[in-house]
């Protein structure tokens, strides 16, 4: 019987970051999955220009320097790291960057800057999540630790088309076999709702 292909590794993996803490968590994702596919990392940071004057120096060379602390900590850990600064919105940078390189997955934390500490998912992440064109891996604040390889995952799928790529992309996430297990889950909600409950008297 013949074996199915190995699924693709991810050799190309841009990482959105507004250099806070929930990016830097995000980051510790990515080079652990850089580790997994034996993949490089390119970060990616958007300035938004609140006018349409030019960015100040002063802004320029804090940017500069950050990005220079990021990428000392991924070539830290053994991976090879470039960096990509844009003026514009985050979104459309980060895109540009998938195109330039020619990525094959995107990281970003699920809410950077952001007061609302009870959001699950932040303006920007969910805008990079509706407009790319590869997969995107969001992580939330409390996945501080990140796992040396990802072993479990969970896929919720509805029979759909959309469902089964999901399924294709875990597959590819998960890297070389190992002790891998991979859960679906199918929710079946009734169309018709018979109002089970308590009843009232009697009139």
């Amino acid at each position: 019987m013949k074996e199915d292909p190995p699924a693709p590794a991810f050799r190309r993996i841009v990482v959105a970051t507004d250099v806070s803490m929930n990016a830097g968590i995000a980051l510790r994702w990515a080079i652990a999955l850089a580790r997994t596919h034996d993949a490089r990392i390119t970060l990616v940071h958007a300035i938004e220009p609140l006018t349409l004057s030019s960015i100040p120096l002063a802004l320029q060379d804090a940017v500069a320097q950050q990005m220079a602390t990021l990428e000392d900590e991924v070539r830290t850990a053994g991976i090879e790291v470039t960096s990509h600064v844009g003026v514009g919105r985050t979104w459309e940078i980060v895109a540009e960057a998938v195109e330039e390189i020619d990525a094959d997955l995107i990281v970003v934390g699920a809410r950077g800057h952001t007061p609302y500490t009870g959001m699950l998912l932040g303006s920007t992440a969910d805008r990079i999540i509706r407009t790319a064109r590869v997969p995107v891996l969001t992580v939330h604040p409390g996945d501080a630790e990140a796992p040396e390889h990802i072993r479990t995952v969970l896929v919720a799928t509805d029979f759909s088309e959309e469902a089964g790529l999901a399924c294709e992309v875990t597959l590819r996430l998960l890297g070389p076999p190992r002790d891998h297990r991979l859960v679906l889950l199918h929710a079946w909600e009734p169309l018709v709702d018979y109002g089970f409950g308590v009843a009232g008297p009697i009139a």
